[in-house]
């Protein structure tokens, strides 16, 4: 009998002991189902009772002790453990429960009233300390365990960012108390809410109902108690990191005590994004001073200093007014795209077809609003010949005419190729020149090429004409240089012929006997280089001899007045021509006797006289 009693009692051990196993596993339960009845002790058959441990300090013919101190200060510091896998064997002395809530609901704003500010301090290394000795609750286990947070990363995709990754927020909640209790004991319970997620968790709030039958001694930071239910509003919670709620219960009633505890939070997502910066700068090399005619290179170098990849690239090109491309002025190119530390160099020629400062702008762009500009500034060197020509202003036909030529570069430009010519006027043949000249029969044209002219240089150059033709007769020289360079002067000669007239007089018989007749040629030859014009004679006999008739070789008329004798004008008479005139007279008494002519002309400012003597003489009287 006694053998079946102690086989009896040992049951009820085993199940009081299997009940409050059970009665300490909650997993998140929103509605606190009763617990399920209990088999009581004194209702089973008399069997020895089994006696549970005693903390220290404590026995149970005690009276209700008072409630125990809260720890502060160190002991409440948030610790990093790491969480108990499922299914895992409880610890010693008792029994730890985890419910895990992601991402649960919000409490609608304003129905939590503010939890103070219970954050530890830093820089304390994390441990949980045991909490007061209570009646049945063996000190908790420390966790020193580092935490390994899993990190998600997403793989960018095509057209995505490098770096970026999604991180999951998670929370735990876990309850650790003793084994058992006494009635009307008190007891201490914690409850661990840990951060075992990746990003920091906002709006932390744990809600606790107490069951029936328990009355609440306090808690360690102090809950709300509204209609039963202790709320704790924890804040944010790092990373890793664990806040502890000590909380201080008493149980009126026997069997299991069923303890639930809900937390929910807020989360924000975190991406991690690696910002890059695309830069843009533009540079640009060209000549500081090229000759007006030749091609200008512009080096245009495009860079990106930045980090980040500089897309749809353009440079705008404005050349200054004296330059142009294929004649346009505002030049657009598209340069594609750079990569970070990258370099690209474009070239851009031109012409220079105006003299002066000729300012050239330009502007890169690229996506983003990206903007870089660079101004050169190009002198365009225009070179410059003077020509002077100098000769005679008037020249007699035959006669030798010298003109000079000078060719000067005054600018600050070289000029290439340079070549000096002289056209010779119909009215001069050409007689020779100086240096290298050159004369060709065919363009009538003397030519010296006297090639490259440095700034300040010049050159003078001799031709030697012969007058040929009467007239004024026009002399062009000109400089010419390899790009467009083009100077040319001219001057004027007056070439005039010779007045030379030569007037011969004889008398066909000399000596003539009184009362013969004799004759009286003039002969009037034109020998200069000039036609003369208005040319007339005029004849005076002497006293001692009589007109007898007059004729010449162009039928010009005359008129005898008394021993005058004048011929009417010749209108022309050419170089080299000659007219001849005729006068009959006859002797009237023995004498050496003058015979007297004028010539008078245009080209004469004087007339020309001659006088030629004859002898008239008598058989009376000899000649003497």
């Amino acid at each position: 009998m006694r053998s079946i009693l102690a086989w009896m009692g040992l049951g009820v051990v085993c199940t009081a002991l299997a009940i409050g196993l059970v009665g300490q596993k909650v997993l998140g339960q929103p509605d606190y189902p009763q617990a399920p009845p209990t088999v009581l002790a004194d209702e089973l058959p008399p069997a020895p009772t089994p006696v549970l441990p005693t903390p220290k300090n404590v026995t149970s013919a005690d009276p209700p002790a008072p409630f125990p101190a809260i720890p502060t200060g160190p002991d409440l510091l948030p610790i990093a453990p790491a969480p108990s896998p499922p299914g895992s064997p409880p610890p010693p002395g008792g029994t730890r429960q985890v419910t895990a809530t992601d991402n649960g609901p919000l409490p609608p704003p304003g129905s939590l009233p503010p939890l103070g500010n219970f954050e530890s301090p830093p820089a304390v290394p994390p441990a949980l300390l045991p909490a007061p000795a209570n009646p049945g609750f063996p000190a908790p286990n420390k966790f020193n365990e580092p935490a390994n947070w899993p990190t998600n990363v997403e793989t960018p995709q095509s057209g995505g960012l490098a770096g970026s990754g999604k991180k999951e927020p998670s929370v735990s909640i876990e309850w650790i108390g003793p084994g058992g209790a006494k009635l009307n004991q008190p007891m201490t319970c914690q409850i661990l809410v840990r951060n075992t997620g990746p990003v920091a968790v906002q709006q932390v709030v744990v809600r606790h109902r107490l069951p029936e039958g328990v009355q609440q001694r306090g808690s360690e930071p102090a809950a709300v108690v509204e209609a039963g239910v202790m709320t704790w509003n924890i804040g944010i919670i790092e990373p890793g990191v664990t806040r502890r709620i000590d909380l201080h219960v008493v149980s009126s009633v026997r069997g299991p005590l069923n303890c639930h505890a809900d937390v929910t939070f807020t989360s924000s997502s975190t991406l991690e994004v690696q910002v890059r910066e695309p830069l843009l700068n533009v540079k640009v090399k060209g000549p500081e001073k090229v000759v007006i005619g030749e091609p200008v290179t512009f080096s245009i170098t495009v860079s990106n200093p930045g980090d980040g990849l500089t897309e749809n690239i353009t440079v705008k090109t404005t050349l200054g007014e004296g330059l142009d491309h294929d004649n346009h002025r505002v030049l657009e190119v598209n340069a594609g795209q750079l990569a970070p530390k990258e370099t690209k160099t474009l070239q851009l020629v031109c012409q220079a077809h105006a003299s002066g400062m000729q300012q050239t702008t330009f502007l890169a762009s690229a996506d983003g609003g990206l903007k870089s500009t660079d101004m050169v500034h190009l002198e365009v060197l225009q070179p410059k010949l003077d020509l002077v020509l100098t000769g005679p202003k008037l020249r007699y036909i035959e006669r030798h005419a010298v003109y000079a030529l000078k060719v000067t570069n005054p600018s600050n430009a070289p000029a290439g190729n340079v070549t000096l010519s002289e056209v010779v006027p119909a009215g001069f043949t050409f007689k020779a020149a100086s240096g290298s000249g050159r004369y060709d029969e065919g363009t009538r044209t003397v030519t010296w090429f006297l090639g490259d002219m440095t700034p300040g240089q010049n050159h003078e150059m001799i031709v030697e004409l012969i007058a040929a033709a009467a007239g004024d007769h026009k002399l062009i020289a000109q400089v010419n240089s390899a790009r467009g360079v083009k100077t040319e002067v001219e001057a004027q000669t007056h070439v005039e012929g010779v007045s030379s007239l030569q007037v011969e007089v004889i008398d066909v018989e000399d000596p003539v006997e009184v009362g013969a007749e004799t004759a009286y040629e003039i002969r009037v030859t034109n020998t200069g280089t000039k036609t003369e014009s208005n040319l007339q004679l005029s004849c005076t006999l002497p006293e001692q001899m009589e007109f007898r008739g007059a004729r010449n070789e162009g039928d010009l008329r005359f008129r005898a007045e008394g021993k005058e004798i004048v011929f009417e004008p010749l209108a022309k008479l050419a170089p080299k021509a000659s007219i001849v005139f005729r006068v009959q007279a006859k002797g009237l008494q023995a004498g050496n006797f003058r015979f007297r002519t004028q010539v008078r002309a245009d080209s004469l400012s004087e007339p020309i006289v001659r006088e030629e003597m004859t002898r008239v003489y008598s058989d009376d009287a000899p000649l003497r």
